[in-house]
C-alpha cells in the first residue's frame, strides 16, 4: 500500500464525506435548494449517553411504576441518575496518562425516533473530517470531547443502503456471501460517489474553492483507488466506523444478519473503533459492543439548541427581516414551554423541539394541543413545498431548477399522505418501497386525472422524490420512503380515519393495541380542535362504555391531550371520566369496597386526574381542614438531621431553635400546594396567599433571594410536570 496513494484516497473520501454531511437533512427553513438548509455545525448540541438501567428507571417512573411509599425518593434518584452521563464521543478517547481508563472501542447507541442518533453520527463524522483535512486535532477535542493521537479516520455507513444493495441486487447478493459484505458495499457503492464528487469539484472555477483544501484530480483518485480501495483503510485500522440505522435494515432475519455482519467486521478488523446507532428493538445487542442510550435533552441543552437554531435560521435566510433578537425568540418559546409541561416533555426530543421552533420562526404560533400543533406543522411544510413547485423550483437566491409538478393543492397532497400513512400503520410498516407507494396512490390519480397507469406511476414517483427532497415530511433512503418522524405517520393516520364513515368504530376496535394509542389520541385531538366534536364525543363515549380500566385511562389521556377544558361540548364526558377515575384511584368514600386491587392502576388513575386538573377534591390535602394537621410544635430547640443517615441530604446533625409554634402536617407538601406558594411569592394567586407571601419579602431581600430561587430543582420549568401535582415536592 503506497503511502501517497493512501493519503489521496483518505483526503478525497473526507472531502466527499464533509460535503455530504455538512447540512441538516430534514426540516428546512424553506423548501429551497440544499444551500438554504441549516449547517449542521451551527445547530448541533452535543448529546449525552446513559446506561440502560438509568433510562429504564426513568421510563418506569414516567409510567407510574413505583411503590407509593418510595415515590418521592425514587423520583429524585431517577432524575439525579440521568445527570450521571457522558458525551458520546468522549467515551472513544485515548486514556489519559496514568488514569488507567479503558478506551471504548465498540458501542451500540440506542435512541428513540428524533432523539438525535443520526445527527450525532453525522456531526462526529463532520468534525473529524474537518479536523483531519485541516490538521487540527484540537477541534475534535473542543467539539466532540474526543482525544486521540492520531485522530481516527471517520467512515460513515448508512446500513439501510448497504442492506438494500446486498439483498436486493444481483451483484449485492453475490457479495453478501463474502467474509465482509459491508466492505464490499463500501468499495462498490460509495467509491463511485466520491469519484463523481471529485469530477464536479474539478469542473468548478478556482475562485469558488478559495480556502478549501486541495483535492486530487479524478485521474489521481482512480489510480490511487486501484492500489488502496476504501476497504483497505478499514483493514489497516485507525478508523472510527459510524454505522447508522441498524433497526431500519428490515425484518428480524435481516436485522440479525446485519448484526452478524457488524460483529464479523469488528472481529476481522479489530484495530478500529465502532459506533452503531439504532432505535430500540428486541435482541438488539451485538457481541463485544457496550450499550448506551441517548439521554433526553435537559433544560440547558434545550435552551442551547433553541439559541443555535434561531441564530442559524436568521444567518442562513438573508431574505427574512429579523423582527426580534435570537434571545427574544428563545425567551418567547421558552415561556410557552415552561407553562405547558406536556409540550415541555415532548420537546426533550430534539426533532420536536426544532419543529416547534420552526413554527415560532415562521409566525404560525404554538397551540397547546398536539393534534393542532402537528396540523400547523404539516400545513407549513406542505405549503412551503407547494410554493416552490409552482415557482418552477426557482427562488430569488437559487438558480437550481427542478421539475414543475401539476399544481396540486396542499389538501390533496395531504390526503394522499394520509392514505399512505394509514396503510403503513395498518401493516406495521415504518418504511415502504416505491412500488408499494405506487400501488397505493397511483390508482386514485389515474381515476381522478384520467391518466394511464404509466402516467400515474411517473407522477407518484416525482411527487415522492420532491416531497422527500424539499418538504421535511418524508425521507428517502435508497428506493425506500418513510415519514421523518413516526408521530407524523400516526397523526396522518388519524386524519385518514377522519375521512372514513366508520372511522370511530374502527378506532374503538383498536383501543387495546398499543401501537394505535397515539393515533386514537390524535384523532380525538383533531376532532376537538377542528370543531368536529360529534366524532370526538362518540369515540370518548365508546371508550367509557367499554368499562375497562385501560380504556378509561385512554379516554382521560385523550381529554387531556385535546385540552378538553376549553371545549364545552366535551364537558359532560370530562365529568364522567373524572368521576370514574376517582373511583379507580380509590378517592371516593366507598373506596374500601370499590378500589381496584392493582396499585399501579390506582396510581395511574390519580396521575391522570392531576393531568386533567381534577385532583383538587382531596379533603386530606386541604390545609383548611383540621384533619390535615397532625400536631402542634411548640417553641424550643430540636435536633435535626442524622449524621449516620443513609442519604447525604440527611447530614449533618444540628440543633435548630424555633421561636414560635408550628403545625406539623399529616402529609408531605405536594407539587400542587408548593406551586401556590411560588406563585404567591411572585404576586400571583388569591389575595390571601399574596398577602401572606409579602410578609416574607423583607427576609428574602435580606438574603438576596428571588421568587424563582424557590422553584424545586426537579421541576422542568415554571411548574411541575403534568401528572405530578400530587407528588411530594422535592
Amino acid at each position: 500500500m503506497s503511502r501517497d496513494h493512501k493519503m489521496i484516497v483518505q483526503t478525497a473520501y473526507l472531502a466527499w464525506l464533509r460535503s455530504e454531511l455538512r447540512l441538516l437533512p430534514v426540516i428546512p427553513i424553506k423548501a429551497a435548494d440544499r444551500a438554504a438548509r441549516l449547517p449542521l455545525a451551527e445547530v448541533y448540541v452535543p448529546l449525552r449517553v446513559v446506561e440502560r438501567a438509568q433510562i429504564e428507571e426513568f421510563r418506569r417512573l414516567t409510567r407510574g411504576e413505583f411503590e407509593p411509599e418510595r415515590e418521592y425518593r425514587q423520583r429524585a434518584e431517577a432524575l439525579e441518575n440521568l445527570k450521571q452521563s457522558e458525551g458520546v464521543f468522549a467515551l472513544f478517547s485515548d486514556p489519559l496518562p496514568g488514569a488507567g481508563q479503558q478506551r471504548v472501542k465498540r458501542m451500540l447507541l440506542i435512541g428513540d425516533a428524533g432523539s438525535g442518533k443520526t445527527t450525532t453520527l453525522h456531526f462526529g463524522a463532520l468534525i473529524l473530517a474537518e479536523a483531519l483535512l485541516r490538521n487540527d486535532p484540537a477541534s475534535a477535542k473542543q467539539h466532540l470531547g474526543l482525544r486521540g493521537d492520531p485522530l481516527p479516520l471517520p467512515i460513515y455507513m448508512r446500513l439501510t443502503l448497504a442492506m438494500k444493495w446486498l439483498r436486493d441486487t444481483p451483484e449485492g447478493r453475490q457479495r453478501a456471501r463474502t467474509a465482509n459484505p459491508l466492505l464490499d458495499w463500501l468499495d462498490s457503492q460509495v467509491a463511485p460517489q466520491v469519484a463523481e464528487f471529485l469530477a464536479l469539484r474539478a469542473a468548478q472555477p478556482a475562485e469558488t474553492l478559495a480556502g478549501e483544501p486541495e483535492l486530487p484530480s479524478p485521474t489521481a483518485w482512480q489510480t490511487a483507488l486501484a492500489d488502496v480501495p476504501l476497504s483497505a483503510l478499514i483493514r489497516a485500522g485507525g478508523c472510527l466506523l459510524l454505522l447508522d440505522g441498524l433497526d431500519e435494515t428490515g425484518d428480524t432475519p435481516r436485522r440479525v444478519e446485519m448484526q452478524h455482519w457488524i460483529a464479523g467486521l469488528a472481529q476481522s478488523c479489530p484495530r478500529n473503533r465502532y459506533l452503531v446507532a439504532s432505535r430500540p428493538f428486541k435482541d438488539s445487542a451485538i457481541p463485544g459492543f457496550i450499550e448506551r442510550h441517548l439521554s433526553p435533552l435537559n433544560s440547558d441543552e434545550m435552551k442551547e439548541l433553541l439559541s443555535k437554531w434561531f441564530g442559524a435560521a436568521y444567518r442562513n435566510d438573508p431574505g427574512r427581516l429579523q423582527q426580534r433578537s435570537v434571545s427574544d425568540e428563545v425567551g418567547y418559546l421558552w415561556g410557552i414551554l415552561e407553562r405547558n409541561p406536556r409540550l415541555f416533555d415532548m420537546c426533550t426530543n430534539p426533532l420536536l423541539l426544532t419543529s416547534v421552533a420552526l413554527l415560532v420562526y415562521t409566525g404560525v404560533g404554538l397551540p397547546r394541543e398536539r393534534a393542532e400543533l402537528y396540523n400547523r406543522l404539516v400545513y407549513l411544510l406542505l405549503e412551503t413545498w407547494r410554493i416552490l413547485q409552482l415557482a418552477g423550483g426557482k427562488l430569488p437566491e437559487s438558480q437550481a431548477a427542478r421539475p414543475v409538478l401539476f399544481g396540486e393543492s396542499v389538501g390533496s397532497v395531504q390526503r394522499r399522505l394520509q392514505q399512505l400513512a394509514a396503510w403503513m400503520q395498518q401493516n406495521q410498516r415504518r418504511e415502504v418501497t416505491l412500488e408499494e407507494v405506487v400501488a397505493q396512490l397511483a390508482p386514485q390519480y389515474a381515476e381522478d386525472m384520467e391518466w394511464s397507469a404509466e402516467e400515474a406511476r411517473v407522477y407518484v414517483t416525482k411527487l415522492l422524490d420532491s416531497l422527500a427532497l424539499d418538504s421535511g415530511i418524508l425521507q428517502r433512503r435508497d428506493a425506500g420512503y418513510s415519514f421523518a418522524h413516526y408521530t407524523l405517520q400516526e397523526y396522518l393516520t388519524a386524519r385518514d380515519y377522519d375521512q372514513r364513515p366508520d372511522g370511530v368504530t374502527r378506532l374503538l376496535a383498536l383501543r387495546n393495541e398499543s401501537r394505535w394509542k397515539e393515533t386514537i389520541l390524535l384523532a380525538v385531538g383533531h376532532w376537538a380542535t377542528s370543531g368536529v366534536t360529534d366524532k370526538a364525543r362518540a369515540l370518548l363515549r365508546g371508550l367509557l362504555d367499554a368499562n375497562e380500566p385501560e380504556a378509561l385511562l385512554l379516554a382521560g389521556d385523550a381529554l387531556d391531550d385535546a385540552d378538553s377544558s376549553r371545549v364545552p361540548e366535551l364537558a359532560p364526558l370530562r365529568r364522567a371520566a373524572t368521576a370514574r377515575l376517582r373511583t379507580l384511584a380509590a378517592l371516593t368514600d366507598d373506596w374500601r369496597t370499590t378500589a381496584h386491587p392493582d396499585p399501579v392502576l390506582r396510581n395511574r388513575a390519580a396521575t391522570m386526574l392531576d393531568r386533567l386538573d381534577a385532583d383538587a377534591g382531596r379533603p386530606g390535602l386541604d390545609l383548611a381542614q383540621d384533619d390535615y394537621w397532625a400536631a402542634r410544635i411548640e417553641p424550643g430547640t430540636f435536633s435535626m438531621g442524622d449524621q449516620n443517615g443513609q442519604y447525604d441530604d440527611e447530614k449533618p446533625q444540628f440543633d435548630c431553635t424555633i421561636r414560635r409554634p408550628y403545625a406539623l402536617a399529616r402529609f408531605p407538601v405536594t407539587n400542587r400546594q408548593y406551586l401556590l406558594f411560588v406563585e404567591a411569592l411572585a404576586g400571583r394567586g388569591t389575595a390571601e396567599a399574596v398577602g401572606a407571601a409579602r410578609q416574607l419579602l423583607p427576609l428574602m431581600q435580606e438574603h438576596e433571594q428571588k421568587p424563582e430561587d424557590f422553584r424545586p430543582r426537579y421541576w422542568p420549568g415554571a411548574r411541575y410536570r403534568a401528572g405530578e401535582g400530587n407528588h411530594p415536592v422535592v
